[in-house]
């Protein structure tokens, strides 16, 4: 990057858009910021946007990653333990019981941070048994270590082969994934993850975001759907199929599954709605929505303000959007699409007051602007 070390503030002022309060915020890494906040701030210091969205969306990935087998690890199973256990234990490899012992003493390893001794602990157990659910442990003690070379020669070799157990084969399809950006190999694991668990709906959400990388978008809905047809509850999988199906054309399929949808109060699933809703151009059932909504959240008064502009109501539409003129991350947006609001309706001078005091404060206080 050519910024150098810009601060917070220096960096909000060159997005024109967001307070330094919000960069700061979405630098800490307390919580994943939402890709818009982290696009202007990419630009601001002249950033690789293709490279760090990459970034952004595994962090994403792994932030909704659930640790949601018990093969190996008990202490991971899912909500749904007992399944878990018994999988475990139902298996009649005559190693399991060597390998759990092993894999146990690999975490105790790693909580202390030994990191070195794990790898010589466990060279000699993955040997000849790579497709053992060691192997993550194994991979992760190198990661620790930053021997990226090791870890890229290992996972060529497990490339072709089939992973013994569904959370071995999810992880290697996490890290082909990831580390080498191998988007086939990815699929190749993952489908395999999910074939050994096909009640894991965040397996088939991951075989659907992986095919949209290759652009395969009729082929990943499909594994959406399927998503949602396990866990009609998993929030990021019925957003997924959502997002697929509108950004397909499908606005009648999207609006049918949201109303359906368990989540439909959900803040995040009511907006896809409302859009599926307006691209239909049934914009007095989204308007009705819109305003059963009562206090509407930020994004939710975007659309709301969105869906009266486009039923010509542009007077209701600004006070809407006037609510959040002062917002921290959209007050500036707000404001700006107030000042189209009001050309659209034939106030020219009212428009161009609101640009030149927009102008006006991001000239003269940089530091506190939204």
């Amino acid at each position: 990057m050519d910024a150098g070390q810009p601060s917070v503030r220096d960096i909000a002022s060159k997005t024109l858009v967001i307070s330094h309060s919000t960069v700061h915020q979405a630098l800490s890494g307390k919580r994943l910021p939402r890709w818009g906040a982290i696009e202007l701030i990419v630009e601001a210091i002249n950033g690789d946007i293709e490279e760090i969205r990459t970034l952004w969306k595994r962090a994403l990935l792994e932030s909704s990653r659930e640790l949601n087998t018990g093969e190996m690890d008990p202490d991971r199973a899912t909500p749904d333990g007992h399944a878990g256990r018994y999988k475990m234990l139902s298996s009649y490899d005559p190693n399991l019981g060597a390998d759990m012992l092993a894999f146990h003493a690999a975490r105790k390893l790693r909580q202390e941070g030994k990191h070195e001794e794990i790898l010589e602990y466990l060279a000699p157990r993955i040997k000849s048994r790579r497709r053992t659910g060691l192997i993550e442990p194994y991979l992760d003690a190198l990661n620790e270590l930053g021997r990226r070379g090791e870890m890229v020669e290992i996972l060529e070799d497990l490339r072709d082969l089939e992973m013994g157990t569904a959370r071995s084969a999810n992880y290697i399809a996490d890290m082909l994934a990831n580390l080498l950006e191998d988007w086939d190999g990815a699929i190749q694991h993952q489908k395999r993850a999910l074939r050994l668990d096909p009640n894991n709906a965040t397996y088939a959400w991951f075989v659907g975001l992986y095919l949209e990388e290759l652009a395969l978008y009729d082929e990943a809905e499909i594994y959406h759907r399927r998503a949602t047809e396990i866990d009609p509850s998993h929030k990021n999988c019925s957003e997924s199929y959502l997002e697929m199906l509108i950004g397909s054309g499908k606005f009648q399929t999207a609006e049918s599954f949201a109303k359906a949808s368990p989540l439909v109060n959900d803040s995040d699933i009511r907006i896809h709605l409302i859009r599926a809703l307006s691209l239909q151009g049934k914009l007095e059932e989204a308007e009705s929505l819109c305003r059963s909504i009562g206090q509407p959240n930020d994004i939710e008064a975007g659309e709301f303000s969105r869906v009266l502009s486009a039923m010509g109501k542009y007077d209701e539409a600004l006070n809407v959007l006037r609510k959040f003129w002062s917002h921290e991350t959209y007050g500036v947006t707000f404001r700006m699409m107030s000042a189209d609001l009001l050309r659209l309706a034939g106030d020219t001078a009212q428009s161009e007051q609101v640009v030149a005091e927009v102008e006006a404060e991001l000239s003269a206080t940089p530091d506190s602007v939204d």
